[in-house]
């Protein structure tokens, strides 16, 4: 019997292409934080004091002013049409990542049917994040593209585009700063401490502009205050039930501090620690988590990669780690593991057969749980 043809890596973009066409469509036209996005803009506009704002009855407005502005055209559309760009703009971001990690992962080494498997492979294994973005109208394709992005350009020594989209995506969430300290330890000298100047500019330079230096500082301060990381709400992290951070591990199990009416009444509280020791701990806990990085950086610092096969490595450690270090990381956040499943996708097939023996592939299926289980379990 003649075997069914093995499909064509376009025939796999084309299927996953469809599949998140529709996911787009279906997330279109339904309340999520694109409307929190929206509304801190006409406020910002409006003179209004975002960072103390509470916008959907409940949350607050995090991100850059410049950021909320230059998402003010989608409010001149029809509704399910602004969210129907800004799901297919993330869409496109994804896109734009999967290059890149694919280029870093040397997917160009894999034969036509194997690559079109691991492109299906990807989507499959990171569905329920990509969903889950797409639902929630998060920015989390965007800032995965403006560190993926700034890391290309860095290394090819485009300092300052680096720089900026660094800053970029610093000023709509403090994630990259994970992308910086990388930069920093691989000895990107111009682009790290350019990075800081820039989102200056961004943070405050661009809003004395449209604002008035009085304004841009009242909202740069307001704002300073809203993340300030010492703050228990911010180290506690236990706001919401799936907040899935080393500091909202903690203090599910040692403490009582963190818990509201979101947070699930289940027995599974080790000790109550007090507030203070727990201020301590988690920010310990958080930099020693950070610093197994260096196991695959290796020693010493400030230098370039010996070869650029560790690329694909290092940059599934390093994305992996952001949403176990840094607060506030729900269940959309799991899409920084995106380039650990890219590396693993094309990693398994080679030659050494490593990742098929039965253990690889036990634990695979468990990341594969952990990644997917609000899919199948709701």
């Amino acid at each position: 019997m003649r075997r069914p043809a093995s499909p064509t890596p376009a025939q796999a973009l084309l299927f996953c292409a469809l599949v998140l066409l529709v996911q787009v469509i279906l997330a279109a036209g339904t309340i999520n934080d694109l409307d929190l996005f929206l509304a801190a803009g006409a406020d910002l506009l409006n003179g209004g004091r975002v960072y103390r704002d509470l916008y959907n009855e409940a949350y607050s407005y995090f991100y850059g002013p410049v950021f909320a502005l230059l998402l003010r055209p989608l409010a001149w559309l029809p509704d399910w049409w602004g969210e129907l760009m800004w799901g297919l703009s993330g869409v496109a971001f994804l896109a734009r990542s999967l290059v890149l990690l694919g280029r870093w992962n040397q997917a160009a080494q894999l034969d036509r049917s194997q690559l079109a498997v691991s492109i299906i492979a990807v989507v499959v294994f990171a569905f329920q994040p990509i969903r889950d973005n797409l639902n929630a109208g998060q920015t989390s394709f965007l800032l995965l593209w403006t560190m993926l992005e700034a890391i290309a350009l860095a290394e090819r020594g485009k300092w300052f585009g680096a720089a900026l989209l660094l800053a970029f995506g610093t000023d709509i969430k403090l994630l990259p700063l994970a992308v910086w300290a990388y930069l920093l330890y691989r000895g990107h000298w111009r682009t790290a401490a350019l990075a800081p100047v820039l989102l200056v500019v961004l943070s405050w330079g661009l809003p004395a502009l449209i604002f008035g230096p009085e304004r841009s500082t009242e909202l740069l301060n307001d704002r300073v205050a809203l993340i300030d990381p010492g703050d228990p709400r911010h180290v506690l992290d236990e706001e919401e039930p799936d907040f899935l951070s080393i500091g909202a591990v903690l203090s599910a199990y040692l403490s009582a501090e963190g818990g509201n009416r979101f947070t699930l009444d289940l027995p599974r509280q080790v000790m109550d620690l007090p507030l203070s020791t727990m201020l301590i701990l988690i920010p310990v806990a958080r930099l020693v988590l950070a610093s197994s990085l260096l196991f695959v950086l290796g020693w010493p610092p400030f230098r370039a990669r010996s070869t650029e096969r560790l690329a694909g490595r290092e940059l599934a450690w390093l994305f992996a780690l952001i949403p176990l270090v840094f607060p506030h990381q729900q269940t959309y956040s799991l899409l920084y593991a995106l380039p650990a499943v890219v590396h693993l996708a094309v990693r398994w097939w080679a030659p050494d057969g490593i990742l098929r023996n039965g253990w690889a592939q036990a634990l695979l299926l468990l990341a594969y749980a952990c990644l997917n289980a609000h899919l199948w379990l709701g």
